[in-house]
């Protein structure tokens, strides 16, 4: 549910269930681990090169505030 409150794509596949399965084959498991930080009460603190394959995560979840902070 945390994940469906941070990442409107999420929310968009749930239709209701508590588990909702979306791969994200192009983003490494690094982006995703600092996207779920992010959902659970942000990042404190991370490198350009993350900062930017976390921005490009953002975007494709549809997250515009962590979009906006990976800028």
């Amino acid at each position: 549910m945390v994940l469906s409150a941070s990442f409107p794509l999420f929310r968009k596949h749930s239709s209701g269930s508590d588990v909702v399965h979306h791969r994200l084959w192009r983003f490494s498991l690094d982006a995703v681990n600092a996207a779920v930080e992010y959902a659970y009460g942000g990042i404190e603190n991370i490198s350009p090169e993350a900062a930017l394959r976390l921005y490009l995560l953002a975007h494709n979840l549809q997250n515009k505030a962590l979009v906006d902070e990976c800028t």
